[in-house]
């Protein structure tokens, strides 16, 4: 499995990420997940979408997205999420993982940030970040932001 991304300057490189996302039922904030990585200032990236059997529209809401960033692997039974998760990373060749869930929104430079930080700091094998939570409205809950560790 390798996509060959072009660069704005004309050309091709084959991704260091694969943005790892499963769905199960997610129909209510699928669009607006997807939108959010496929709109990441970062656009070198293969998104391996795996589909847990959703009984509603995931399926139509993410074949609907025209991206040949987007690999959808259709599962025909519910696996569980872990399990979806683990068939996903068995089919993931490039050294760098980004985890999405389907009712997420990620902010449009996440990987831009992400993707630097691990290429200066090879020793790093793990990397979280801050989040907020939201409502169905998109007003702010709350915001965490982990403690942080210095290098």
């Amino acid at each position: 499995m390798s996509i060959i991304a072009e660069q704005s300057d004309g050309t091709m490189t084959e991704p260091i990420l694969t943005v790892l996302m499963t769905v199960y039922n997610g129909e209510p904030y699928l669009k607006d997940a997807v939108s959010s990585i496929l709109n990441q200032t970062y656009r070198n990236f293969h998104f391996l979408i795996l589909d847990n059997a959703s009984t509603d529209n995931s399926r139509k809401i993410i074949r609907k997205f025209k991206d040949a960033r987007i690999e959808l692997v259709e599962l025909i039974e519910n696996i569980s999420h872990t399990a979806a998760l683990n068939r996903g990373l068995k089919l993931i060749d490039t050294p760098l993982v980004a985890r999405m869930d389907a009712d997420d929104i990620s902010i449009n430079n996440r990987f831009e940030i992400q993707v630097a930080f691990m290429e200066k700091n090879p020793s790093v094998v793990l990397l979280g970040t801050a989040f907020q939570t939201i409502d169905e409205n998109g007003d702010l809950i709350a915001h965490y932001h982990p403690p942080t560790i210095q290098f």
